[in-house]
């Protein structure tokens, strides 16, 4: 049996909260020495791990070690109902296949309880590395929150440049570009509001704000975010949990798409790889292969009928062969026809299929379709999303995208991801909420 109890649940919620950002689901490793938590977001830029000491809990039981599978998001759900000054239990019984969260409200005159479903998931232990950095930084959590909020109005990176007088953030965008620099402030009476920088060699590091944002979501677990650089190395954000223990966020940079900004097939193919890998990654489709396997398939009959011409005449040779090699080459171009118009008036421009099976259960199947047009000399990029919600597997929900290439490559022909996916999000989401709105 586990079971740990929290006088003040608040604290917990948080660390869901905080958590749920970056990732939708994870594995809890339940031991006597209390919770850990490692996961990756699902671009597999960031990585989390959370680590809550038994000690740091009113009361903590666990007879065996437990790897429990939770949705976060769910879980977060439940919590938002409790109270600020709520007590949390949270139960699991031996060979139960659901978390018990049990509320109690501090008069003791409210009582709650839920049952959440668990998960099999997949876990990995991911463990961060012990590194030498070149650079740490403490500062309060909440001046790093507004830094990042700020930055994110300039642009989508941030460059953050240190000295050991103090350190810089600095953006750079469309709409021009803007700093923040804060100095070291040792001498101050509260610790927490200090910013202290401990610095072996100087470091400039480029980051993606839509990460450091999701950091800041654990801020409110912390006064303070100790911020570790160095060159070649993933940003390591730490926020400490009071008593309890911490949560750790890493923050790698994945090499960027660039391309030749001149093809439009360089151009058209980068921005549906990143949707194909948006969908896959981030919304958890899986990719369905119909469209393709009705190309193979007639490609398949089609070659069969060249191989039998190919070995009848080597049997039989010419002219005895004539009537089958006539057979053969008819059915051969029919064939081709069939494929071609296959190709125009079936699969056209579409270049992904997709399915969301709920692992609950309870929501039927979502699929999804994907077809993108850019034509020569043209800078107008057309996404189109087909999406059925599988209520209703005759009517679908189609969204459309169309805007300049150049919105999502920057003059050196990097592709701006998160732009890019951001707009995915958008079309995603309305999409939905369509086909909601047809039923």
């Amino acid at each position: 049996m586990f079971e740990a109890r929290l006088l003040h649940g608040s604290i917990f919620a948080k660390v869901i909260e905080g958590l749920r950002e970056l990732v939708n689901e994870a594995t809890w490793e339940c031991s006597g020495n209390g919770i850990t938590l490692q996961a990756m977001d699902s671009s597999h830029v960031a990585l989390v791990s959370l680590v809550m000491r038994s000690e740091g809990f009113e009361s903590y039981r666990c007879d065996r070690n437990m790897s429990l599978g939770i949705s976060l998001v769910s879980m977060s759900k439940v919590l938002k109902t409790m109270g600020k000054d709520d007590s949390l239990t949270i139960r699991v019984n031996d060979d139960s296949d659901s978390i018990i969260i049990a509320m109690e409200s501090q008069n003791q005159d409210k009582f709650a309880d839920y049952e959440l479903r668990l998960m099999d998931l997949d876990s990995e232990h991911l463990g961060i590395p012990d590194t030498d950095y070149s650079c740490t930084i403490k500062m309060p959590s909440s001046e790093f929150s507004r830094i990042c909020r700020d930055m994110s109005i300039m642009g989508d990176s941030v460059l953050v440049c240190t000295t050991k007088e103090g350190v810089k953030f600095s953006a750079k965008g469309d709409l021009g570009q803007g700093s923040i620099r804060l100095v070291q402030t040792t001498n101050i009476e509260k610790e927490e509001e200090a910013v202290i920088i401990e610095m072996k060699e100087a470091v400039a590091l480029t980051f993606a704000v839509r990460y450091l944002s999701m950091f800041c979501k654990a801020a409110p677990l912390s006064p303070q975010v100790g911020l570790s650089l160095s060159e070649d190395t993933p940003l390591m954000c730490e926020f400490k949990i009071a008593e309890m223990g911490h949560v750790t966020t890493n923050n790698s940079s994945e090499k960027p798409v660039k391309i030749n900004k001149w093809e439009t097939n360089a151009l058209k193919n980068a921005l549906d790889d990143a949707c194909k890998k948006y969908f896959k990654e981030a919304l958890h489709f899986t990719e369905e292969y119909q469209l393709m396997d009705g190309r193979l398939y007639i490609s398949f009959i089609a070659c069969l009928f060249s191989g039998f011409a190919l070995i009848y005449d080597w049997l039989h040779p010419f002219p005895k062969s004539r009537s089958i090699l006539i057979i053969c080459v008819i059915a051969y171009f029919i064939l081709m026809g069939i494929l071609t118009a296959y190709m125009q008036f079936i699969e056209r421009s579409r270049f992904y299929a997709g399915k969301l099976v709920d692992r609950t259960g309870i929501d039927p199947i979502s699929r999804c379709m994907i077809s993108s047009k850019l034509k020569k000399y043209d800078d107008k990029y057309n996404l189109t999303l087909e999406y059925n919600d599988g209520t209703d597997k005759t009517t679908n929900s189609s969204q459309i995208i169309s805007k300049s290439v150049g919105t999502y490559f920057d003059e050196n022909g990097v592709l701006c991801y998160d732009r890019f996916t951001n707009d995915l999000k958008k079309m995603y989401d309305q999409a939905r909420l369509n086909a909601r709105k047809v039923k």
